[in-house]
């Protein structure tokens, strides 16, 4: 049997620093509780990605087709929020070298220091109706599909943020 000694010399507990090192560990488990809840779950989060990316893959074939100015414009729009929408879902692949991999994280750190609204569920579902709004007024078959996509997936997220409120 293995002895265990811990050396106490000058360290007197006392029932205050109990309950103040209880209270910081309650603290950092609501934290992460919070933080769970508001990524959501995987499911959705995929969901979302392939909106984005079919979004980028969409606007991008629009604009070769198509050179008219505001269709055009949309579809720029498209291609970078899109990518925006990318950017919020995932994080960097590992199989990426470390020079993007951090130049990405530091692009994530940046989008969710000076747009805090998309780091809430509620916030992002906006963001996605927002967009999937974009696609409706282009009136195409794939744009109206793609639309209706991005609004449920904007549904979803502001659902999930509702859902895990306490009532």
């Amino acid at each position: 049997m293995t002895d265990v000694s811990v050396d106490l010399k000058g360290v007197h507990p006392t029932p205050q620093a109990g309950l103040h090192k209880v209270g910081e560990l309650g603290a950092q488990g609501v934290n992460e509780l919070r933080k769970f809840v508001q990524t959501g779950p995987q499911a959705v989060s995929a969901v979302c990605v392939l909106g984005a990316l079919l979004t980028i893959l969409f606007c991008l074939i629009d604009l070769i087709l198509d050179a008219s100015p505001l269709l055009v414009l949309l579809n720029v729009y498209g291609v970078l929020f899109g990518g925006l929408g990318l950017l919020l879902e995932t994080s960097p692949p590992h199989c990426l070298p470390t020079k993007c991999t951090s130049c990405l994280t530091g692009l994530q750190e940046q989008l969710f220091s000076h747009l805090k609204l998309l780091t809430l569920l509620w916030g992002r579902g906006l963001f996605y109706v927002w967009l999937g709004l974009i696609q409706l007024t282009q009136l195409t078959a794939l744009k109206l599909i793609l639309g209706v996509w991005l609004i449920v997936c904007g549904v979803l997220c502001a659902g999930m943020h509702w859902r895990a409120r306490p009532m």
